[in-house]
């Protein structure tokens, strides 16, 4: 226990340590994280108080914190493999701690005790002011303000845990290849998008349909909705159930509500000691064995191969790729938004098919406009893939960071600092637009087959705003990071995801794209309502396109004048 405590407290304090003396900025850039992460906790704090309101009484309470449940989640499960990886399977400290005199088990679970603390910070923060908001607009119950502070402290453990064990197979799998980050890095973009592709087929093929039933009565219909959401719960069956512990209601034993809500609660707390029961044996063997490997296998020998020499640019464009995809943190905090992109933005046009069902109410069939659905939902879609591929574009906004201390050797090769900069803008922009395209026709067919609504306009307009947003992401980014790189990290998370000037320019960017987003949507419904049907929302593209190209000059005429000056004062 003593060696537990002492390698957490180390730990700790490296992943919390202050700036090195002579850095600049660093409260600064704190104060900005910490003002932008109290923006975003108000922001869902509001929302969710909104929805309390215009819900009361409606029987929604269960669904809606089983969502929010599920999407802390899930974003906990995502991030947190990521972090389970960089910290067990891919740090560079392996060496160190096996020379320690302690288990490989007191460090296991000493790193997996450090990642559960940053994920369940963060799970704070963004989750527990909006249930509380959320309760009290509800009217909910004591049992509901003592589920949020259970989901605040076991959610995120349960979510690490699973992390932990999903990493297992990834880096056993990965063992076998020589370029091991790379081949993680791909397995778990691979594996997120089928997890995401199974629950949507899930969520639309297994829902209850109310298109065929006779609802003939307005609480029916509600009841229909609500058996819809929950529905798509059930994968998240421990979630669903903590969720009925606190809102006192829809239990297994429906006499006895007491008796009902302390089984839900054994039921949540049941999967989580399950989970741990099966990380614990194969964990401690798949993590004693990664040290020893690093241990021995250190240093490898050189891969025999022809160079094959190509132009300057095309040399560095190829660099900037290898070291993206080398390295499994970085591959997939870079590229997980390009890669979720093509998924969320389909699962909002399908939504919209599940919600253009006809529904007999009091007797008369209610036939939903197609058209209107598609109004409202495409712009959600192309929200969806402005969030992921532009304001999400990390591999922009980590283009120097990510060099590390090795950057010094781009000061001394003799390449202008221009065509260095022109590289990394390229390997940011390539992989964002390959997912705006992909997102774009999964959206236009998915459209056309679920609604059979198809908008020429709308695409074009859509493909316009992609490019734009995407130009002029990429330049804000590099240039933000050619002014306040990190490059004096230890490991990848402390270069993105421990790194607050990479955060809050990401926070910001997000915000734009979320305002960009509201105003498509609210285009979408009042300009179609004023007769303008599609036309209206492609009109509103094209004027953001427009805006986000100026922005995409200014950014430009800055960094052209400016770089040689950012690159020469920039030292490890």
């Amino acid at each position: 226990m003593r060696g537990f405590l002492r390698i957490t407290k180390l730990l700790l304090g490296m992943t919390f340590r202050k700036n090195l003396p002579g850095k600049r900025g660093g409260k600064m850039t704190l104060t900005g994280c910490v003002i932008a992460a109290a923006i975003i906790s108000a922001f869902i704090a509001v929302a969710l108080g909104l929805l309390g309101y215009f819900t009361r009484g409606l029987g929604f309470e269960t669904a809606m914190t089983g969502m929010l449940l599920a999407v802390d989640f899930l974003l906990t499960l995502v991030f947190g493999t990521v972090a389970v990886m960089s910290q067990m399977y891919f740090s560079r400290d392996g060496e160190f701690f096996i020379s320690l005199p302690v288990s490989s088990n007191t460090v296991l679970f000493a790193k997996l005790f450090v990642v559960y603390v940053e994920e369940a910070i963060v799970s704070a923060v963004l989750m527990l002011p909006g249930a509380i908001v959320f309760g009290i607009v509800a009217a909910q119950s004591a049992a509901y303000y003592v589920m949020a502070i259970v989901a605040v402290a076991f959610v995120p453990l349960a979510a690490v845990l699973l992390a932990a064990i999903i990493s297992v197979p990834l880096t056993f799998v990965a063992g076998f290849f020589r370029n091991r980050g790379a081949v993680a890095g791909v397995l778990m973009l691979v594996l997120f998008a089928a997890v995401m592709t199974l629950y949507m087929v899930f969520a639309n093929v297994f829902a209850p349909s109310v298109a065929g039933d006779a609802v003939t009565d307005p609480e029916q219909a509600l009841a229909a909705v609500r058996q819809t959401l929950e529905h798509t719960l059930y994968v998240f069956y421990p979630l669903l159930a903590l969720a009925r512990f606190g809102t006192l209601s829809g239990g297994l034993i429906a006499d006895n509500v007491a008796a009902s809500a302390a089984v839900d609660l054994a039921i949540f707390f049941g999967s989580v000691v399950l989970l741990a029961a099966v990380l614990l044996p194969i964990s401690a063997l798949m993590y004693g064995r990664a040290m020893l490997r690093q241990s021995e296998h250190g240093g490898g020998a050189v891969k025999k191969g022809e160079y094959v020499s190509s132009g300057l640019l095309g040399s560095l464009v190829k660099k900037e790729f290898r070291m993206l995809l080398r390295n499994a943190s970085f591959s997939f905090q870079c590229l997980a938004g390009c890669v979720l992109a093509p998924l969320m933005s389909i699962f909002m046009i399908v939504m919209g098919g599940i919600e253009s069902a006809e529904v007999n109410v009091a007797g008369q069939t209610i036939e939903t406009d197609l058209t209107m659905i598609f109004a409202i939902m495409w712009p959600c879609a192309v929200f969806m893939v402005l969030l992921m591929t532009a304001g999400m574009n990390i591999s922009a906004l980590t283009a120097i960071t990510r060099e590390g201390k090795t950057f010094v050797y781009s000061k001394l090769i003799p390449v202008p600092y221009r065509t260095q900069l022109m590289a990394k803008r390229i390997s940011a922009i390539v992989p964002a637009s390959i997912s705006a395209l992909v997102s774009l026709v999964g959206i236009s067919v998915t459209g056309g087959f679920v609604l059979g609504v198809v908008d020429p306009l709308a695409i074009i307009s859509a493909l316009l705003l992609f490019a734009a947003a995407i130009l002029c992401s990429t330049e804000f980014y590099l240039y933000r990071d050619l002014k306040k790189p990190r490059l004096d990290w230890n490991t990848p998370r402390d270069a993105v995801k421990n790194n607050p000037a990479t955060i809050l320019p990401m926070l910001a960017g997000m915000g734009v794209s979320m305002l960009c987003g509201v105003a498509l949507v609210l285009s979408g419904i009042l300009l179609y309502m004023a007769g303008w049907e599609m036309n209206g929302i492609s009109l509103v593209s094209v004027l953001l396109a427009a805006a986000l190209v100026g922005l995409f000059f200014v950014a430009n005429t800055r960094m052209s004048l400016n770089c040689e000056k950012h690159y020469d004062s920039l030292y490890i």
